[in-house]
């Protein structure tokens, strides 16, 4: 099965941008990490369950309701936070703009709240804790 759940963990927010058409998007906390059943290897930051049709057989733990799930219309933006882990998929014909940007210090000192069960996803959220922000200006 193809992943469909994404979570970024590097060190940006993005901020989606709707410039045509619409988009449904599925939000889960990043707390949530343990509960997205990642996929092995080096695709470790996506989730192996499409949440559009969860197999509750195989994947029991994963939420049956996201934190957010809404539809992201012609000209709206949504701000997706470090580490959240986002499903998005077209409604109709489409396209967006992305913004991204730098954690701050102070969110990588903790307040960004990543909890993860991960060996390997957890380490990855140390090392960018470690390196502090991405540009200095």
């Amino acid at each position: 099965m193809e992943p469909k759940v994404e979570s970024k963990k590097r060190a940006e927010s993005v901020a989606l941008d709707e410039v045509v058409g619409r988009k449904l998007v599925c939000l889960y906390q990043a707390t949530r990490s343990s509960e997205m059943y990642r996929t092995e290897g080096t695709l470790f930051n996506t989730s192996q369950v499409d949440p559009e049709g969860v197999d509750r057989e195989r994947f029991p733990d994963f939420p049956a309701v996201p934190d957010l799930w809404t539809v992201l219309d012609e000209g709206e933006m949504l701000f997706i936070p470090y580490g959240c882990w986002h499903y998005i998929r077209a409604l109709d014909n489409a396209f967006s703009v992305s913004f991204w940007w730098a954690r701050r210090e102070w969110e990588a000192k903790g307040s960004a709240g990543v909890a993860d069960s991960s060996t390997k996803g957890a380490a990855v959220d140390r090392e960018l804790a470690a390196a502090g922000p991405k540009n200095e200006s």
